[in-house]
């Protein structure tokens, strides 16, 4: 069995080197994809049905530090859930307190992905590789995308917003220690985002999103399980699908995110001890509800394709010139796009597509 991450899935699909998990599924009583969370059930599935086991969700969200914002005036009760409203409570914390307003992951382009699905925009073109065809290039251009994405990069400029660089711990020590208003990050992170290791002193909001567009969601992260072919026998890998199995009951699942800060993907986990009490905590039930209320597009599923490696480190490589003020947005952007094409075509012709 091989654990991967989310973004690997395309790679995997092209390595022809697993057996599709529903090989395994079809006819065995014990496992029902209809106790899946539907859209990590469609992210993991392809035509034939499921590919490999969801084991471990995440979503991008929106954390809150409610003392700078009750400083700043703000209501935490009634948090941003536009970019738009996002920005403004960043601007204001920074203007009331002092204190840094904003921060996210820097690591790579993930929150500029989240920000565009959740707006509506493909990742990637044709349809983010989800209509049968091979992905071709990527989509950072469009007008949603540059008005967002210059907003951010303003406030990184202005010193609005702490810029972390590679170093996401650092944009969590500055939040835990009251140095940052407003955060976005994964879900999984939450238990290390308490300022002074309370939940009482956090606020969870859901990503900022465009409610008007019916497309719009924000694609999942977290890994799954993967049965290997390559080199295992049958009885080996009929072995490794009763693991698997096991792995996914509404128990395991439930035992498993409350200690590591996932969400479960068998929704049957929610009426088990440990998931009844995880869900006890408001923050953590903004995770599922916005997860549960998550639709099934190309736009909220992400990209699918083997080189999105290369595609994060060519988007945050040219995002990070218009933060250091070395290029305007637009071209840069631009020359993402096309050194992006660039590195998919290779890929694909690596991969025989």
């Amino acid at each position: 069995m091989l654990q991967m991450n989310d973004t690997s899935t395309g790679y995997m699909i092209d390595s022809k080197m697993t057996t599709p998990v529903y090989k395994f599924a079809e006819g065995d009583s014990d496992f029902d994809t209809a106790d899946l969370q539907p859209v990590a059930l469609k992210y993991y599935s392809d035509d034939n049905g499921l590919l490999s086991l969801p084991f471990a969700i995440s979503q991008p969200v929106t954390y809150i530090n409610n003392k700078l914002a009750q400083q700043a005036g703000l209501d935490v009760s009634n948090p941003p859930t536009t970019f738009a409203e996002v920005v403004d409570w960043a601007n204001t914390i920074h203007e009331k307190t002092g204190a840094y307003g904003f921060s996210m992951n820097m690591v790579d382009s993930w929150i500029l992905e989240e920000l565009s699905a959740s707006h509506g925009e493909l990742i990637a073109t044709p349809d983010n590789g989800r209509g049968g065809k091979a992905v071709t290039g990527v989509n950072m251009t469009s007008a949603t995308q540059l008005d967002m994405f210059q907003k951010i990069a303003d406030m990184f400029k202005d010193g609005v917003a702490l810029n972390p660089g590679t170093d996401s711990s650092s944009m969590t020590t500055a939040f835990t220690s009251n140095k940052v208003g407003v955060v976005l990050t994964s879900s999984a992170s939450y238990t290390s985002m308490l300022p002074d290791n309370s939940s009482k002193n956090v606020t969870i909001a859901q990503f900022p999103h465009d409610d008007a567009n019916k497309d719009a969601g924000t694609p999942i992260g977290g890994n799954s399980l993967w049965i290997v072919a390559a080199e295992h026998s049958e009885a080996e890998q009929k072995a490794t699908w009763e693991f698997g199995k096991y792995m996914m009951t509404p128990h395991a699942q439930a035992v498993f995110a409350k200690a590591s800060g996932n969400l479960f993907a068998n929704t049957k986990a929610a009426d088990e001890a440990e998931g009844k009490e995880i869900l006890q905590d408001p923050n953590v039930k903004v995770f599922y509800d916005q997860l549960a209320t998550n639709p099934s597009t190309s736009v909220s599923l992400g990209a699918r394709t083997g080189a999105y490696p290369s595609i994060r480190k060519d988007v945050m490589a040219s995002f990070n010139e218009v933060v250091g003020g070395s290029k305007d947005l637009k071209t840069a952007m631009q020359e993402a796009q096309t050194q992006s094409a660039k590195d998919i075509a290779t890929y694909n012709k690596a991969a025989g597509k």
